[in-house]
């Protein structure tokens, strides 16, 4: 059993070394690219309008539960936040995960 193990690492290993090439191109000609670009762009601005919203409005709880001593509310204020944060971060890097993950660049 640990011999069959061995030697399909073995040849994963060795597939992976040598690369391999589908023949896949990814084209960007297509009539609807424009629209599709124009689209996405739409939506990943609407996302962060509305996610920087969204902290203004967990910081105001945040500040708030700290002046009443709502233990509750500034750690849902603190949790809003951090996670708007990070949300932001996720969408104003989304073209440059997309040309790590996939090797295309989006801007070209």
């Amino acid at each position: 059993m640990h011999s069959h193990t061995t030697e399909l690492v073995a040849a994963t290993t060795n597939l992976i070394s040598k690369g391999t090439d589908t023949g896949v191109k990814i084209r960007m000609d297509a009539p609807w690219m424009g629209f599709m670009r124009t689209i996405t762009g739409q939506i990943i601005g609407t996302g962060a309008i509305l996610t920087v919203a969204f902290i203004v409005i967990a910081a105001i709880v945040w500040g708030a539960s700290k002046a009443f001593g709502a233990g509750r509310g500034q750690s849902l204020g603190v949790m809003g936040v951090l996670v708007g944060i990070g949300v932001c971060v996720l969408l104003g890097s989304a073209a440059s995960m997309v040309m790590y993950f996939t090797g295309f660049n989006l801007f070209a």
